[in-house]
C-alpha cells in the first residue's frame, strides 16, 4: 500500500469546513492509491447510544454538507455527483456525494458517505442524556 500523502489532511481539513456536524462527531477517513488517482472517503462514524429510549441502538450523527463550496476544495474538478442508495451487497460505500478532480497535482477521487462503511467499528457512546461521546464500556 502507498503510504499516504501528507495534502490528504489539508484536503480532509478543507472538506471538515465545509460539513457541519454535531460537536461530537467523530470523523472517519479510508484512503486508496489505485493506479494514478487518489481514492478518499470521508464519514462520521457510527456511535452507540447509551440511556434512554434508543439505548444500545448505533447511529450515525446527522450532519450538513454544503455542497455549493464543496467544489472549492479542489484545484480542479472533473465531476460532482450524488449516489442516493447501496447499489447491491458489495457496495460498501453506500450514499454518498462524488467529486473527482485534482488537488496538488494529484487526481483525487473524493467521496463523502451518508454512513459509515458496515465495517467500520463504532467510535464509542453517545450518552442519551448529555448527547457526549463517552470512551466504549
Amino acid at each position: 500500500m502507498s503510504q499516504v500523502p501528507e495534502w490528504v489532511d489539508q484536503l480532509v481539513h478543507e472538506v471538515a469546513t465545509r460539513l457541519w456536524a454535531h460537536e461530537e462527531a467523530p470523523f472517519g477517513c479510508h484512503v486508496h492509491r489505485a493506479e494514478d488517482c487518489w481514492e478518499i472517503s470521508l464519514f462520521l462514524m457510527r456511535v452507540e447510544v447509551f440511556g434512554g429510549g434508543r439505548d444500545g441502538q448505533q447511529v450515525t450523527p446527522p450532519f450538513y454538507l454544503d455542497l455549493a463550496a464543496l467544489p472549492d476544495v479542489l484545484d480542479a474538478v472533473d465531476s460532482l455527483t450524488w449516489q442516493s442508495v447501496r447499489l447491491g451487497d458489495d457496495d460498501d460505500l453506500g450514499a454518498h456525494v462524488s467529486l473527482v478532480g485534482r488537488y496538488g497535482g494529484c487526481r483525487v477521487w473524493l467521496r463523502i458517505l451518508a454512513d459509515a462503511p458496515a465495517s467500520t467499528p463504532t467510535a464509542g457512546q453517545l450518552c442519551a442524556t448529555s448527547l457526549r461521546l463517552m470512551e466504549r464500556r
